[in-house]
């Protein structure tokens, strides 16, 4: 397995290996500790962080150096309640470059290649590969109705994954990713993140209790702006604090997900049972045979066969009476 950026190149891994991207060095030491012993092909592709670029209104660039001016000039490209959420409430702990362009074009020129087989299977983190920012919050959404969450959800999502500041071109990120998604399809995309958010349960922070998640179907929301199409199941939460039967490591999780597909797929691959073959001759069954249900095989017919000699018998003896009557009236 690789692991610093610069030393891969898509075109020249097995089509047959799967994928999995993280920002995290110690997340990709965790995945290929339990994953290269199995001897299951899996590239872990560490996606260092790096200097932020972002491109204004007019395409100009503009390099990020610190959360607030992240959110600053992020903010430029909003209007209405989300633009005053950024402004006035929101803060970032940090921020990432997460997964470059050229690495989502070069997946794209991959999956666009018709000699190469659709059975990779892809694993992003989300916070800072996917994004450009550690965690997601649906704050903007509070102490509102409910519906004005899912309304907010495409601004969110600009701001997450977009490098454009102004309305996104065909180059620019977030049409890059949603290109990558797509040409990818849903049933090889799996996302694995640490945040709580993605748990179908979160704790309450009153009764210490575990309740079901209200944000996780927002989570799902966002991804969704990605690819419609997104899986649900595939979104896998890996905090630490989970336990079974959710993970808490994002190689068990994995291996987990690998193994369950190769077993399916040995399934369905499988020759199918012969179909049992029956002769269906028609019934033959000697008179006072098994069938006949006298439970003495040929008896049966021995037994009508004595029945018969010995009514024979009587008539012959009938005839020599009156032969003998006969003869004596004589």
């Amino acid at each position: 397995m690789s692991s610093a950026l610069p030393e891969i190149n898509i075109s020249r891994i097995d089509p047959r290996t799967h994928l999995f991207f993280d920002d995290k060095a110690k997340y990709i030491t965790e995945v290929r500790d339990v994953i290269t012993p199995t001897g299951i092909p899996l590239e872990a592709i560490e996606c260092p962080d790096g200097e932020v670029e972002l491109y204004d209104e007019k395409g100009s660039r503009i390099k990020i150096e610190t959360t607030e001016r992240f959110i600053t000039i992020k903010s430029r490209g909003f209007e209405g309640r989300f633009k005053q959420f950024l402004k006035m409430h929101h803060k970032e702990s940090e921020i990432g470059n997460g997964i470059r362009i050229p690495m989502i074009q070069e997946i794209i020129e991959f999956e666009n290649n018709p000699a190469n087989p659709r059975e990779r299977i892809y694993f992003f983190d989300f916070d800072r590969l996917l994004t450009y920012v550690q965690g997601v919050t649906f704050a903007f959404g509070v102490r509102t109705i409910e519906g004005d969450i899912s309304m907010l959800i495409p601004q969110y999502a600009r701001y997450l994954f977009s490098d454009h500041i102004g309305p996104e071109p065909a180059n620019g990120r977030l049409t890059l990713l949603r290109t990558m998604f797509e040409i990818i399809g849903p049933e090889r995309i799996y996302i694995l993140t640490t945040n709580n958010l993605a748990n179908d349960k979160i704790q309450n922070m009153k009764t210490k209790n575990l309740d079901p998640n209200p944000y996780k179907r927002y989570f799902i929301e966002v991804i969704q702006q990605l690819l419609p199409s997104f899986i649900e199941s595939h979104l896998i939460c890996t905090n630490l604090r989970n336990t079974p039967p959710d993970f808490n490591h994002k190689g068990n999780a994995i291996l987990h997900i690998l193994t369950q597909r190769m077993s399916s797929a040995v399934a369905r691959t499988s020759p199918k049972n012969s179909p049992k073959t029956s002769t269906k001759g028609k019934k033959t069954s000697v008179k006072g045979g098994p069938a006949s249900g006298n439970g003495m095989g040929g008896g049966g017919f021995k037994k009508r066969s004595y029945h018969k000699k010995r009514k024979t018998r009587k008539l012959k003896k009938r005839k020599v009476k009156k032969t003998r009557k006969s003869l004596r009236r004589k």
